[in-house]
């Protein structure tokens, strides 16, 4: 069980895994003093290489693992072993992984994947099994010391160091203010995933859709955005990521201050103005009008010579409905702005006038034609 239990201790163990190893420690008093003699060589190893690499420290502890005489240091920790000191100690090597070295947010957000299109409202995940639903169309979440409020009323108290979860549904969209006061704007169809308490070391968030930041600014504090494609490394700026699993190309688009794109071996740094486009596995940078890719969190679409069938995707996933249209549709191209707290119906009047279409609705479908002559 040595392997299991350094997987225990190194946060890798799955669910399951857990529950199995709680159950081998509680079957008899050899396996309890076998977890605690584990336990008590990472504890003191912990404590000890805090303040230092913690790939070294984690190498320390393994080695020990090798050379100590088992017999030896069981003999010295067998005051441990009872059951309460076991449960004891797990909770707390629970507490201290979770505040200090929690699973990496890649692997949470792999672990937790979530399908948006199942989702009617705004959706909150504080834990496995504690969930909050929004029925609001935009609602606004900030986090503050130990505490969770929505709207500006305190709705919970937060005491608990792990990844919180935000879904938000096609046809809703959201604002969340992060405990380092970095403000987020969520677009619709989009999973947001970040830690209720940032590490000292750095700040990092994932993201499945589309969202705008303004990054806190601290010195040494650096703040990087997950996507499934790519990395965006921060001190403080404005900025936009858009990377929905459906759309074959993912946009960062950079409104102020300076960030860094990593994908793999490659590092792009991006100027103000400048938009970094990742299709398939080309990447280009190029300049752009932020309005263009950042006017949703304030309700509006700007389109300059844009292809109906991108203007309609973006539209789909904004009022929740479904469009269908033909090749000769989705090539026509439109510039203008589309006001989007008025209503779909209404939209599609005016979008209607500036391009040849015509729609009808049937079914909950709306269908999109040519206009005849």
């Amino acid at each position: 069980m040595k392997e299991d239990i350094i997987s225990f201790l190194n946060g890798t163990m799955s669910k399951v895994e857990k529950a199995n190893l709680l159950a081998w420690i509680k079957s008899s008093e050899n396996n309890k003093e076998r977890f605690l003699y584990y336990y008590h060589i990472w504890e003191n190893d912990m404590k000890e290489q805090m303040n230092f690499d913690k790939a070294k420290a984690w190498e320390h502890f393994i080695s020990n693992l090798e050379n100590k005489h088992q017999k030896t240091l069981i003999r010295k920790i067998t005051y441990y072993s009872t059951a309460i000191a076991a449960c004891i100690i797990i909770i707390i090597g629970f507490k201290f992984y979770q505040k200090y070295n929690r699973i990496n947010i890649m692997d949470f957000a792999n672990e937790t994947a979530a399908n948006i299109s199942h989702e009617d409202n705004v959706k909150l995940v504080l834990s496995k099994n504690k969930a909050i639903y929004f029925q609001a169309k935009s609602p606004a979440i900030k986090y503050g010391n130990q505490s969770i409020s929505i709207n500006n009323k305190q709705i919970i108290s937060n005491d608990d160091f792990t990844y919180n979860q935000l879904i938000v549904p096609y046809g809703k969209r959201s604002e969340i203010i992060l405990t380092d006061g970095t403000k987020i704007w969520v677009n619709a169809g989009t999973r947001l995933i970040y830690p209720t308490e940032f590490s000292k070391k750095k700040r990092e968030i994932y993201v499945d859709g589309e969202i705008y930041l303004e990054v806190t600014h601290y010195n040494k504090w650096p703040f990087v955005v997950h996507t499934n494609e790519m990395s965006v490394n921060v001190l403080g700026t404005k900025f936009e990521v858009s990377s929905y699993p459906s759309s074959p190309t993912k946009d960062v688009v950079l409104v102020s201050g300076s960030v860094k794109v990593a994908r793999g071996n490659s590092q792009t740094i991006i100027k103000p103005t400048y938009a970094y486009s990742l299709r398939g596995n080309n990447a280009t940078i190029h300049q752009i009008d932020v309005q263009q890719y950042t006017s949703w969190i304030n309700g509006i679409y700007i389109f300059e010579s844009e292809e109906l069938n991108v203007i309609f995707s973006k539209l789909e996933r904004y009022y929740n409905v479904q469009i269908e249209y033909g090749a000769s549709v989705a090539n026509l191209r439109c510039s203008g702005k589309l006001f989007l707290e008025q209503s779909f119906n209404k939209l599609m009047i005016g979008l209607s006038k500036t391009v040849p279409i015509s729609y009808r609705e049937k079914e909950n479908r709306y269908i999109v034609t040519l206009k005849q002559v």
